[in-house]
């Protein structure tokens, strides 16, 4: 009687715990459905009736309102988010407000796949929309903070792009007369003024793209207007 009584406390606290794990690892990682695309590297997601969360993508950069292929790389994103469940991994808030995320999105974000998160550092038996945007040319490698290594296969996924001339990639001869310069993790023009150093290195696309140097925020170097 004893030892069945032991046995029953001890089913009764294993239960317990795995509730209690259950329940941790949905507030950790919550499923969204009503989410909306704001641009090709940007979603509104509707946490509940009072609170709107805008979600950045982290360590990719897509065109811009005034850019060439803006629509295009949108509706790839809307693509990938439109009737899905979404969750996301938050690497950091910018400036704006925003969440930098790395963001997941599928049919069905399962138990498993939120447990995977917890357990596989980064890791997803799916594959991340940042990495779908690079895979598919609709967005380029951003990493000024060098947090980006965390994640694996990024900038092979771009470089997939670039050399298979994709998305955005397929205008790379637009760019064959540009000079770029090299910042630490950055290329520049030739007239950026965060370009201090009298020694400027130059640097071709191809080699910025290999290394995973990211485009200035101020002289953009790979901006082509409509």
């Amino acid at each position: 009687m004893n030892i069945k009584s032991t046995l029953i406390k001890i089913s009764m606290i294993v239960i317990g715990i795995i509730v209690i794990f259950i329940v941790v690892v949905h507030l950790i990682y919550p499923v969204y459905k009503q989410v909306v695309v704001i641009d090709g590297d940007t979603i509104l997601v509707k946490h509940n009736d009072t609170e709107n969360i805008v979600i950045r993508y982290a360590c990719i950069d897509a065109p811009e309102k005034d850019d060439l292929l803006f629509n295009e790389a949108k509706s790839e994103n809307t693509k990938y988010i439109e009737n899905n469940e979404v969750i996301f991994k938050i690497l950091d808030i910018d400036r704006y407000n925003r969440k930098i995320a790395y963001v997941y999105a599928d049919k069905k974000i399962s138990l498993l796949d939120k447990i995977t998160m917890i357990i596989v550092r980064n890791t997803l038996p799916i594959q991340s929309v940042n990495k779908k945007l690079l895979y598919h040319g609709w967005a380029i490698y951003y990493d000024v903070s060098g947090k980006c290594k965390d994640f694996p296969g990024l900038l092979k996924a771009q470089k997939h792009a670039f050399d298979n001339g994709l998305g955005i990639w397929h205008l790379y001869t637009k760019f064959k007369d540009r000079v770029f310069f090299k910042g630490r993790r950055t290329i520049h023009l030739a007239n950026c003024k965060l370009i201090k150093s009298k020694r400027k290195l130059k640097i071709t696309l191809k080699e910025a793209i290999y290394k995973g140097l990211s485009p200035c925020r101020s002289c953009k170097p790979l901006s082509i207007l409509k």
